[in-house]
C-alpha cells in the first residue's frame, strides 16, 4: 500500500489532555504557497511528545512529523469463465474501481505449457472492462491468465492473488492427434513383432472413454490379426481387449500394436485437464503404465511423488540407435513425458502412491539430477537379442555409491510384452517387490566378484549375448562368462558375443565373474581345465527346434572347422571355418538354416568336427 504525503511540515500545540483539536491542514505546493484541505480531528495528551515512528488511524498516518493520507489499493471483481471453446476467443469480463484513481488494467495470458505470459493494457481506466483471449492462445493445452490493475499511487491488485486462472478448454470433432516436430500427424508404428508395440495414452478427459470409442473409428472392428489393446494391471499382468473394461483415462497408458501402416488415432472430443494445479496419477503397487494428462511436453523436474521416492521412468520406443526396447537407464534416461505417449513407473512399496504432475512450467527450474552414467566406476552392458525382440538395459558393475544389496541402483526389470526376449538379475533374497533386476552395481570388490543372471525367452530360436564395456572394466580384473550348465567358460576380453540356442522351455542360467586369476580359479576351477583329449559332444536339445547347441572339446590349441551336412554328404552350412581357437571346451550354436540363411527341411543331419590332428561325425535331428 502506498502512502501520499500531504504535508511537507507540522506543528501541533495541545495544552490539555485528551483534548480534541479540529486541524485545518495545508501543505506547501509546487509554486510556494499554500493549499488548504478539509480538516481531520487528532488527539494528543499534554506531555506526550510526538512520535518518532509512524502511528497511523483509519485513512490517517503520522509519520517522522508529518501527516499522510493512506489510499486503499483498487478494487478488482473478476469471475473466471468454467471453459472455452477451441480456437475460439474467451471474454473475460471484469469490474475495477479505485480511490486514487486508475492508471491501467492489464491482463496476461498464456497457453498451457508456456514458460511465460504475454501482457496486454485492457483499460486506462477503471469500470467495467471487457476483454478476450486471443483465440490463437485457446488450444488443447489450455488456457492460463491472470489480470492485475496499477493505480496512481503504484498500488496493484492482482486476480488471482497468485498463480493464474486455468480455463479448460473443450476440443470438439476428433479431439486431437499426436504431431511431430513439424505439426504433422504421427502414425503408429505398423507391424507383427514386438518392435511395433508402444504405449500410448490420451492427455484430455475425453467424452467417450472407451477403448472402443477411441481406437476404432481409426483401425476398425477389433481383430487380433490387425491391431491388438492390452492394459497392465495392479496384478502385475497384460489383459487384452475387449476384457479390460478401464476407460482410457487422463494419465493412464495401454500397449498397442497395430498390423497396417499409417494408421493415425484421434482422441476425439473431450476437455483439457485443469492446470492451474498438479495432477495425481494413483500408482498401486508395483509396475504402473502411466501417460501425460497434459498436450504439452513436461520435464522430470516438474514430477514428484507423494511417498517422496525419487522419479525414475522407462520408456518403450525407439532409441537413440534406432532400436527399439525399453530405454536405457544409464545413457539415455527419461527426462521428461510427452503427450500421447506412456511409460512406465514402479512403486516399490505395499501401498499405494501417486505421481504429481505439475503442469505449471514457469516453475520448472530445478536442474536435472547428475546422469546415472557420471556416477560409476565401470559398467557392462549386457544385450539380448532374439530376432527383433531385444533387451538392452542391462548393467552389471560398480557404481561410486553404489553398496552389495538393494539400492537405487538396482532397478527392476520392466514388464514385457508380445514375443519377447527377457535378460535380468535375480535377487529373491532381497525379499521385494521385484524379484528381478535390469541393473545390478555394487562397491568395489577385494579380489573379484559374480553377477549371476537368467535368459528367457517365448520365440522358438536361438538368443544372441554381447557384452558391451568390457574396457571400462580396470585392467587388473578378468572378465569371464561362465556357463556352469555346459562347463564352460569364455573370456569376454577375447570375445565378447555368446549365443544361447534356447531358452523358450526353461531359463538359461549364466554368471558374469569379474575378478583376479586367484579369484577366478578358486570359484570356476572348470574355466581353466583343459581336456585331455578331442572331444564332440552330442548336440542337444536333440531332437531339435529350430536351434541346437554343439559342444566340443581341445586338448591343444590348433584350427578348427565345424560343419553340417544332409544326409546325401551334402554341405548345408558351415558353422567354424578353419578357425584358430585355444585349448578347452567350446560351443557352438546350429539355428537351422543352411548357408543363405534359409530354414531347412525337418530330418536327420550329420555334424562334422576337423582339427590339424582328429576329425570325428555324428547325428542330429531337426523335427519340426
Amino acid at each position: 500500500m502506498k502512502l501520499f504525503k500531504i504535508f511537507t511540515f507540522l506543528v501541533l500545540m495541545v495544552f490539555t489532555p485528551a483534548l480534541a483539536q479540529q486541524v485545518a491542514p495545508s501543505v506547501q505546493n509546487s509554486a510556494g504557497g499554500i493549499s488548504q484541505f478539509e480538516n481531520w480531528s487528532l488527539l494528543s495528551s499534554v506531555g506526550q511528545p510526538a512520535p518518532v515512528g509512524k502511528t497511523a488511524h483509519d485513512s490517517l498516518e503520522i509519520a517522522s512529523g508529518f501527516l499522510n493520507t493512506l489510499f486503499a489499493p483498487p478494487s478488482l471483481t473478476h469471475s473466471p469463465p468454467d471453459s472455452g471453446d477451441q480456437n475460439q476467443e474467451i471474454s473475460i469480463n471484469v469490474d475495477v474501481t479505485d480511490e486514487s484513481g486508475i492508471l491501467g488494467v492489464f491482463l496476461s495470458f498464456r497457453r498451457g505449457g508456456d514458460a511465460k505470459f504475454d501482457t496486454v493494457q485492457i483499460a486506462e481506466a477503471g469500470g467495467n472492462i471487457q476483454a478476450s483471449i486471443p483465440a490463437s492462445k485457446v488450444t488443447s493445452r489450455g488456457v492460463e491468465y491472470f489480470i492485475f490493475a496499477r493505480d496512481v499511487e503504484g498500488n496493484i491488485i492482482r486476480q488471482p492473488p497468485s498463480g493464474f486462472f486455468s480455463v479448460q478448454v473443450r476440443v470438439g470433432g476428433e479431439g486431437e492427434v499426436k504431431v511431430g516436430a513439424q505439426g504433422s500427424p504421427v502414425p503408429q508404428p505398423a507391424g507383427t513383432e514386438q518392435t511395433a508395440y508402444r504405449l500410448i495414452s490420451v492427455p484430455l478427459n475425453l467424452d467417450n472413454k472407451s477403448p472402443d470409442a477411441v481406437l476404432v473409428d481409426d483401425l476398425g472392428r477389433y481383430n487380433k490379426r490387425k491391431w491388438r489393446f492390452f492394459e497392465y494391471t495392479a496384478e502385475q499382468v497384460n489383459v487384452e481387449f475387449p476384457d479390460n473394461p478401464s476407460a482410457m483415462l487422463p494419465g493412464k497408458a495401454f500397449w498397442l500394436i497395430v498390423r497396417e501402416e499409417n494408421k493415425v488415432i484421434d482422441t476425439g472430443p473431450g476437455i483439457t485437464n485443469i492446470t492451474s494445479t498438479p495432477f495425481q496419477i494413483p500408482l498401486h503397487p508395483g509396475w504402473n503404465m502411466i501417460g501425460n494428462p497434459f498436450n504439452f511436453p513436461i520435464p522430470l523436474s516438474n514430477l514428484s511423488r507423494t511417498s517422496e521416492q525419487s522419479v525414475e521412468l522407462r520408456f518403450f520406443g525407439e532409441g537413440p540407435d534406432g532400436n527399439v526396447n525399453w530405454n536405457d537407464p544409464i545413457n539415455d534416461p527419461v527426462t521428461r513425458i510427452n503427450p500421447f505417449e506412456g511409460y512406465a513407473i514402479f512403486n516399490p512399496g505395499p501401498n499405494f502412491d501417486a505421481l504429481i504432475v505439475n503442469p505449471d512450467l514457469s516453475t520448472s527450474t530445478s536442474p536435472l539430477p547428475k546422469s546415472p552414467a557420471e556416477q560409476l566406476n565401470w559398467a557392462i552392458q549386457i544385450i539380448a537379442r532374439c530376432q527383433k525382440a531385444r533387451d538392452a538395459d542391462n548393467y552389471a558393475g560398480v557404481a561410486l555409491d553404489a553398496r552389495n544389496g538393494r539400492d537405487v541402483w538396482d532397478r527392476p526389470e520392466p514388464p514385457v510384452i508380445g514375443e519377447y526376449v527377457s535378460l535380468y538379475f535375480p535377487h529373491p533374497e532381497w525379499n521385494l517387490l521385484s524379484k528381478t533386476f535390469s541393473t545390478d552395481f555394487r562397491s568395489e570388490p577385494v579380489d573379484g566378484d559374480v553377477w549371476e543372471f537368467e535368459v528367457t525367452t517365448n520365440i522358438r530360436d536361438q538368443v544372441q549375448l554381447n557384452f558391451q564395456g568390457i574396457n571400462s572394466v580396470p585392467n587388473k580384473w578378468l572378465v569371464w562368462l561362465v556357463d556352469e550348465s555346459l562347463q564352460i567358460g569364455k573370456n569376454l576380453r577375447e570375445s565378447n558375443n555368446y549365443i544361447i540356442a534356447e531358452t523358450f522351455k526353461a531359463n538359461k542360467i549364466l554368471k558374469l565373474v569379474v575378478g583376479d586369476q586367484e579369484f577366478l580359479q578358486h570359484y570356476f576351477p572348470e574355466i581353466h581345465s583343459i581336456p585331455e583329449t578331442y572331444e564332440l559332444s552330442q548336440n542337444f536339445p536333440n531332437p531339435f527346434n529350430p536351434a541346437t547347441t554343439i559342444r566340443y572339446a581341445l586338448p591343444v590349441a590348433e584350427r578348427v572347422t565345424l560343419k553340417i551336412y544332409n544326409l546325401l554328404g551334402k554341405e548345408v552350412v558351415t558353422l567354424v571355418d578353419h578357425e584358430k581357437q585355444s585349448s578347452g571346451y567350446h560351443v557352438v550354436v546350429w539355428n537351422g538354416k543352411d548357408q543363405a540363411g534359409q530354414q531347412v527341411a525337418s530330418g536327420i543331419y550329420l555334424y562334422r568336427l576337423i582339427t590339424e590332428k582328429f576329425s570325428i561325425v555324428k547325428k542330429m535331428i531337426l523335427m519340426k
